[in-house]
């Protein structure tokens, strides 16, 4: 489509992958799972198309070009860095909130 502005590409450390992996193993609840996967799908829609606006930003590292901001969406937060120039979203680690069905107890 003409006009339509390139998305940024979302780089996941292996640890990262691995978290998100390991809470899909822990949800039996089928509903439970279905709502999980739809708030990380939308996260991952607004890291693609527009984290700066979606996000907080929290500091910035200017020597290496980057935007560090977080996140959050139904109890779950992110923290990510973003590369404007290179269209990167750098994306650090995900926490589930208290409040969360699968967060830790406090």
């Amino acid at each position: 489509m003409a006009g339509t502005p390139q998305q940024f590409r979302l780089v996941y450390p292996g640890t990262v992958r691995n978290q998100l992996q390991e809470w899909g193993r822990t949800v039996s609840d089928p509903a439970l799972r279905a709502s999980l996967a739809k708030a990380l799908r939308t996260i991952e829609k607004h890291l693609a198309t527009d984290p700066l606006h979606w996000g907080e930003a929290t500091f910035d590292l200017h020597k290496a070009g980057l935007a560090v901001c977080n996140g959050f969406h139904e109890r779950i937060q992110v923290r990510y860095a973003v590369d404007e120039t290179l269209r990167i979203v750098y994306v650090a680690w995900f926490k589930l909130l208290p409040g969360h069905p699968l967060a830790p107890p406090s």
